[in-house]
């Protein structure tokens, strides 16, 4: 269910709002990474909290993701969470909303 949802949202991005496919493709990998993410958690999509997303980003920063990637990686979240508020109405609180993206 989650990837046939990201592959969804990722079909909207492309054709409403004409995103390029280099930002699809950065944002597929992004949205995989949050699958397994979920999965090695043993969280249900629709319970994510702000302090796991946290935790997740100290990581992929100690892993050395740059700053630069790891905004990326949180827009692909936060636009696809904003997105399932909002069209598909699977959750009532976006748990990317209070998160800062890294200083460049």
């Amino acid at each position: 269910m989650e990837e046939n949802l990201a592959q969804e949202y990722l079909r909207e991005l492309h054709v409403v709002r004409q995103v390029s496919k280099h930002t699809i493709d950065a944002y597929e990998n992004d949205l995989k990474l949050l699958f397994q993410k979920l999965e090695e958690s043993s969280t249900a999509l629709t319970k994510l909290s702000s302090d796991q997303v946290r935790g997740w980003v100290g990581r992929l920063h100690a892993q050395g993701r740059s700053p630069r990637s790891i905004a990326r990686t949180l827009s692909a979240w936060r636009g696809f969470y904003l997105w399932l508020a909002n069209q598909k109405k699977l959750i009532a609180h976006n748990p990317l909303d209070d998160i800062k993206e890294p200083k460049r």
